[in-house]
């Protein structure tokens, strides 16, 4: 038996600011897809049997990291957190 799953369509935005008291934006924001992939190269099973369990079921990463309030590459920190 193949449970399906109820796919779910999200709309997201992001925005930062650098706000009333800071020179520069320290924020960052990521918005990403996130996807699985397994790529059957060979199998005894019918074509219909592995179709819909290793298809490209996904969901969304939606990340904020926060400057560090004006302290010495604030924006430098928030980048990294996000990119790693």
């Amino acid at each position: 038996m193949i449970d399906t799953v109820a796919a779910a369509a999200v709309d997201a935005f992001g925005l930062t600011d650098r706000g009333l008291v800071r020179d520069g934006n320290e924020d960052h924001f990521l918005i990403a897809s996130v996807r699985k992939a397994i790529e059957v190269r060979q199998t005894s099973l019918p074509p219909d049997a592995t179709a819909h369990e290793f298809q490209a079921i996904g969901g969304y990463m939606l990340a904020v990291a926060d400057g560090v309030g004006g302290g010495p590459e604030g924006d430098v920190a928030s980048e990294r957190a996000l990119s790693a």
